[in-house]
């Protein structure tokens, strides 16, 4: 991963974190939706054993139970479930590459220290100008710091990540 690559990923974290969470409830409702289904297409073919198998899963099927119920309905299943059940597979991709990302940033941060994080959240995340940020530098540092090393600052704080995310500035 380049610097400008994690700078694109730093400044996508906030809208990625929203949109993780918007899927998450989607994927939730669907799987809801596909489960209820499920349950009563089994009704209606006089099919019974297709449960969660008790183990605390969550609301997300998981392959296995799809699995079963496919085969145990010898592919049974009304449209509008397959379809819901492509929708889910998509939904579950893009949460997971969302939450990778998510992921991604949360780790790098982790690595670095209370001024870092302050810089590369206001500058970065929150895109506040370096003038901006020279004129709060007191209250942010209990100094006045220049743009010059504010930058530097930014710089060091992005090597760290870079390291922590498996690539050498």
């Amino acid at each position: 991963m380049t610097q400008d690559k994690l700078v694109s990923l730093i400044r996508d974290y906030k809208p990625n974190k929203a949109r993780l969470a918007v899927r998450k409830g989607e994927l939730d409702r669907l799987t809801h939706r596909i489960t209820q289904e499920i349950g009563k297409a089994a009704e209606n073919q006089s099919m019974t054993g297709i449960s969660m198998d008790g183990m605390p899963h969550g609301n997300i099927i998981t392959r296995r139970v799809e699995e079963i119920a496919i085969n145990a309905m010898d592919g049974k299943l009304p449209d509008n479930v397959r379809r819901w059940i492509g929708e889910c597979k998509a939904a579950q991709k893009e949460v997971d590459n969302l939450q990778h990302l998510v992921d991604t940033v949360d780790n790098a941060m982790s690595a670095l220290n209370r001024r870092e994080t302050t810089i590369i959240t206001q500058h970065i995340v929150e895109d506040r100008s370096w003038a901006e940020l020279s004129t709060q530098t007191v209250k942010l540092f209990g100094k006045s710091v220049s743009t010059q090393t504010m930058k530097r600052w930014q710089n060091e704080a992005l090597c760290k990540m870079l390291q922590v995310v498996g690539v050498s500035a």
